[in-house]
């Protein structure tokens, strides 16, 4: 009996360390795509010859808007 409750917790805990690596995994990637984004992009625009991007957030005051 004991041994399947030991079996049982040893394939859990394997499990847990498969799910935990893989989304570390992820994330790393995701990081490393989104970093990379930047350098194409400023090509596509050089090439396209479009606008930039801009992002303009609500602020109290004028003065902290970032533009």
């Amino acid at each position: 009996m004991w041994i399947k409750k030991l079996r049982k917790r040893k394939l859990q805990s394997i499990l847990i360390v498969f799910i935990i690596m893989l989304c570390n995994m992820l994330m790393t990637s995701s990081l490393v795509i989104m970093s990379s984004w930047k350098a194409p992009y400023k090509e596509l625009v050089q090439e396209c010859g479009s606008p930039d991007l801009k992002l303009y957030l609500h602020q109290e005051k004028k003065e902290q808007a970032i533009i």
